[in-house]
């Protein structure tokens, strides 16, 4: 029997969760990216998504004898883009951003963190004024990259290891004694 091969919860519904708690967002002011959705004309509207690649940082496998299974484990970074953004005349994107940094260090964030066993690097980045991407006055929209190591594990049982069958085959061994006074005359 194998458990899933990622942490409990993909890391970047862990940080959607986070900003929906953070900056009380209901389901229709959260969304992940390439999803068909329409940008509501009342507040913050927050999308995100992974960009490009991910990158492995580590990888291990080893047996643990406990449960008699294989554990594989892989530690990605991932590179996730956070896009904010309000219809004119709210200003919520622009008034709000500051808000995203201190979500994803709070002690809501730091918990789910430890329980999905990701990272959130603290130094988020920059927020970018990308308004002008929308060709419309209407649109008001930042955008913020954020960095996050999530360890990726994978449990596999191995039955096969009590399979081989083992002989051991020894030459006879042959002892000699020598009396520890020859031994230490010089």
């Amino acid at each position: 029997m194998n458990e899933p091969t990622t942490s409990v919860r993909e890391p970047v519904k862990v940080i959607a969760d986070i900003l929906a708690s953070e900056l009380d967002l209901d389901d229709q002011h959260i969304a992940m990216a390439y999803q068909k959705y329409d940008i509501p004309n009342d507040g913050l509207f927050v999308v995100l998504g992974y960009l490009g690649p991910s990158s492995v940082v580590a990888n291990q496998n080893y047996f643990d004898s406990a449960i008699n299974s294989e554990v594989q484990e892989t530690l990605m970074l991932h590179r996730i883009q956070i896009d904010l953004m309000s219809m004119a005349p709210d200003n919520s994107a622009r008034i709000r951003k500051e808000e995203i940094p201190m979500a994803l260090r709070s002690f809501y964030s730091q918990r789910l963190q430890s329980q999905y066993k990701i990272g959130v690097y603290w130094n988020t980045g920059d927020f970018a004024d990308t308004t002008s991407l929308e060709e419309t006055a209407m649109l008001n929209r930042y955008t913020m990259r954020v960095f996050v190591n999530a360890l990726h594990r994978k449990v596999k049982t191995t039955p096969y290891l009590d399979n081989f069958p083992i002989s051991v085959t020894a030459p006879p061994t042959t002892t000699v004694n020598v009396p520890t006074t020859e031994a230490f005359n010089v």
